[in-house]
């Protein structure tokens, strides 16, 4: 027998003449008893089904195709367009969730605000913030400065929240805040001549009241400019109206007069008449 071999006879040999006594075996047993009727004993769960690793791929497969296809559709197709007019006029792309997924620049003073002002991406309600606090939109603002906001949406309650957010934010910077309700046909009509929607609506007033007015020269104009043409023409209007009416009721008292002079001169006529008919008889 070997050396290893002696050592572990000896120790089974140490461990053999072990023995715990009889009493303490019945306490140990006693305690296990008792704690195992004091501490209540879970119910048995019914064994799972087990997904095989082919079936957890197919379902990750299909759950990123969801939010990779419908998640990414949500996010990318706009619900409103909100178009913003100064003199610089934009159009943003706003989806359901209420975030501008596109700045676009109407003309060449609003090429150079997107270019200097990150929009998109921003909840809306950020995304006006940051521009009605741009320095890039600040050159065009002064005291008679007015934004004309235009929305379209299908949904009422969207165009809504975006006309509030863009009233209580821009009502801090402008003199005056227009709201212009449209339809996404009269944006895209607008935005063919470089104009927001509320812009091209002001033109083509403009162009009703004075027939030198163009839309090539209402879009260099600036929304305050515009307004005040649509003012003065209108004023105009009111004041060669009131001249005409006064010119028309004095050609009135003049026919009246002149129908009342020749009623009277062909009375006396008459009377001279019957009178001289009397005298031969």
């Amino acid at each position: 027998m070997t050396a290893p071999d002696t050592l572990q006879q000896r120790v089974r040999d140490a461990f053999d003449q072990i023995h715990v006594p009889h009493e303490v075996n019945q306490a140990t047993l006693d305690a296990i008893k008792s704690y195992s009727e004091q501490t209540p004993v879970p119910p048995k769960r019914k064994p799972r089904a087990k997904l095989t690793l082919y079936k957890w791929f197919a379902f990750a497969a299909c759950l990123a195709a969801a939010l990779l296809f419908g998640g990414y559709g949500v996010w990318t197709h706009p619900t409103a367009l909100l178009d913003i007019d100064v003199n610089p006029s934009l159009s943003l792309k706003v989806n359901c969730l209420n975030y501008v997924i596109e700045a676009e620049p109407l003309n060449e003073d609003a090429a150079e605000v997107v270019a200097q002002t990150p929009l998109v991406g921003m909840p809306c309600d950020q995304a006006l913030e940051t521009l009605a606090n741009s320095s890039a939109l600040s050159l065009y603002i002064d005291n008679d400065a007015l934004a004309d906001i235009s929305v379209a949406s299908d949904s009422e309650a969207q165009s809504n929240q975006l006309y509030e957010w863009a009233r209580d934010i821009f009502s801090s910077r402008f003199a005056e805040v227009v709201q212009t309700q449209v339809t996404f046909d009269e944006m895209e009509t607008a935005h063919g001549h470089g104009m927001g929607a509320g812009k091209y609506r002001a033109a083509c007033q403009l162009m009703n009241l004075d027939e030198d007015a163009t839309l090539e020269s209402c879009a260099k104009m600036s929304m305050s400019e515009l307004h005040e043409c649509i003012n003065k023409c209108q004023h105009k209007q009111i004041e060669s109206g009131a001249s005409q009416q006064s010119e028309a009721d004095s050609d009135s008292t003049e026919v009246a007069r002149r129908g009342e002079a020749k009623m009277h001169s062909e009375g006396h006529g008459h009377k001279g008449e019957q009178r001289k008919h009397r005298e031969a008889n």
